[in-house]
């Protein structure tokens, strides 16, 4: 029987020099060789945090859906902007953002670097109204 908790890695897709080029500058890392992945804990992280089921949406927050994992590969190659996440609290790993521009929302996705994996693995992501704080809200 399987454990309802094993961690499944899915590879997405490559890595493309203009994103390599980005997390070469940011922190001196060379991933053109690297593969986007998402594994269970990501997912989880993600559907759990940003999702609304474990805690109320605040009201700038879009729920993050399993659509949203099925178009995650489209959301990375189109993201409008890379930017630098800091080192992740669980593991002290770099990690970076990708920011994928919708219409009426954000998606925000943040990876980090598994040098040792050669993978940009799902930390965790999420969704903000576009147009909120111009609102006055």
């Amino acid at each position: 029987m399987s454990n309802i908790l094993e961690n499944k890695v899915t590879i997405l897709c490559k890595v493309n020099t203009r994103y390599s080029e980005t997390v070469l500058s940011l922190y001196n890392i060379n991933v053109t060789d690297f593969e986007y992945s998402v594994d269970t804990y990501g997912k989880i992280h993600a559907m759990r945090g940003h999702s609304g089921s474990d805690r109320k949406l605040r009201e700038y927050e879009i729920a993050v859906t399993e659509e949203d994992f099925v178009n995650l590969k489209t959301y990375i190659e189109k993201s409008s902007d890379i930017v630098g996440g800091g080192m992740s609290r669980s593991r002290n790993l770099p990690t970076i953002m990708h920011i994928f521009d919708a219409e009426d929302f954000n998606i925000y996705i943040v990876f980090e670097i598994l040098n040792k994996k050669k993978e940009l693995r799902l930390k965790t992501m999420y969704k903000n109204k576009k147009h909120f704080y111009q609102q006055g809200s």
